[in-house]
């Protein structure tokens, strides 16, 4: 039970990295999401679009990942 809290804690910091592989994955198999929208954007120096992409991924991420360790760690019972 000691080794919860610093395993949550890690596990909390994979979040961005899935958001970013979710972008990849989309443009590869070409699904309807974030992913080619940001990929036209870049392409074509759309600067307002994939400014706010960026933005809201980054902020939903930020905010994503710090809710979910807070959360998982209250619930993690202190060995102390």
């Amino acid at each position: 039970r000691l080794a919860l809290n610093p395993l949550v804690s890690t596990l909390g910091y994979l979040l961005p990295v899935l958001m970013s592989g979710s972008v990849i994955v989309s443009v590869v198999l070409n699904l309807p999401t974030e992913g080619p929208l940001l990929l036209r954007a870049l392409l074509a120096e759309d600067l307002f679009v994939s400014a706010i992409i960026i933005l809201l991924l980054g902020t939903l991420t930020v905010i994503g990942t710090q809710s979910i360790v807070d959360y998982l760690n209250d619930h993690v019972p202190d060995q102390r």
